[in-house]
């Protein structure tokens, strides 16, 4: 029972952070503080008291309608918060309750005691921390990509900073992995730096070549665009023609540093290792490649988001 109050416990916090999330997805992109003015419906523009703004909850009782006003409150409130609540959860199993251990999740077992993990209660608790704001992070800037937006640097900075500093002042919440040649705190603070390094890398290499590829795409599909049909007018399909260099103009633009993505995988790198950063980094540079032809695609962070949570799922955290 005290393991099931806990998983709800855990599944409450992550729905309230997801709720969180919703406005620091719509408002930081807008250059809106995510402090001021509080919750309100977007129609009426009235406060939204807190008995209505219970996460997930609130929504199904009131029927997906402001109280108010009655304006439709989108589905994409509880979904969010349903993910984020999932993500805490997942996290929460893999680490908090089951004990993992570092690499491949060794654990002692015993028949009064359940699992007793390796590692100390305290130090799990301060790894599942920091691992949950970094992928809630990580998320956020998936939604905005979702968006067709563009995640503001300042979103990745206190992710950034809380995953070096946690390896500085407590290296125990950064687990190196085995194959690392040292151990302590200059371990913990190596592993983090050159993962937030590698991690990065991946991400430039990610943006970079996603662009590439989706710029030779736009070029195929070029031709079609410009070929005048029988009754236009020449000055028709010259006009067509500047349009066609105005465009590919644009998209051959280089928009690597200005791509935010590079920061995601920093995050993931930093806090999870060199390792993970060389796995789930490379992996989703595969996979952005892979898919950056289609017009609907997964966001970027996204696949570091699922990266990470298979890197757990593995035992390998």
């Amino acid at each position: 029972m005290g393991w099931l109050l806990l998983a709800l416990w855990t599944f409450a916090i992550g729905a309230l952070v997801g709720s969180f999330l919703n406005v620091v997805v719509y408002r930081l992109p807008r250059g809106m503080s995510i402090v001021w003015p509080g919750s309100h419906c977007p129609a009426c523009r009235r406060p939204i008291a807190w008995y209505d703004n219970i996460p997930v909850l609130s929504w199904l009782v009131l029927r997906a309608k402001c109280r108010r006003c009655g304006a439709p409150i989108s589905a994409r409130y509880p979904v969010v918060e349903s993910l984020t609540a999932a993500v805490f959860l997942t996290v929460g199993l893999l680490e908090l309750f089951s004990g993992v251990e570092n690499l491949w999740g060794q654990i002692v077992r015993s028949a009064e005691a359940g699992i007793v993990p390796h590692r100390p209660m305290p130090e799990l608790v301060a790894t599942f921390l920091v691992d949950v704001f970094v992928l809630s992070t990580v998320l956020a800037a998936a939604l905005i990509e979702y968006d067709k937006g563009r995640p503001p640097v300042r979103l990745f900075v206190p992710a950034l900073v809380l995953a070096v500093a946690a390896a500085v002042a407590w290296p125990q919440a950064h687990p190196t992995t085995r194959w690392f040649p040292a151990d302590g705190r200059w371990a913990a603070v190596c592993d983090t730096l050159l993962g937030l390094a590698l991690g990065m890398t991946f991400g430039l290499a990610s943006a970079a070549i996603g662009s590439t590829v989706r710029r030779s795409v736009a070029r195929m599909r070029q031709p079609a665009a410009d070929c005048p049909t029988a009754t236009a007018p020449a000055a028709s399909h010259t006009q067509q023609k500047v349009d066609a260099r105005g465009t590919q103009s644009r998209l051959s633009l280089p928009s690597v540093r200005a791509d935010p993505y590079w920061l995601s995988a920093g995050c993931i790198g930093g806090q999870f290792g060199t390792g993970a950063a060389a796995v789930i980094c490379g992996g989703a540079l595969v996979a952005i490649c892979i898919t950056a032809p289609l017009r609907r695609r997964l966001p970027p962070s996204a696949w570091l988001l699922i990266g990470a949570l298979v890197w757990l799922a593995a035992g390998l955290r």
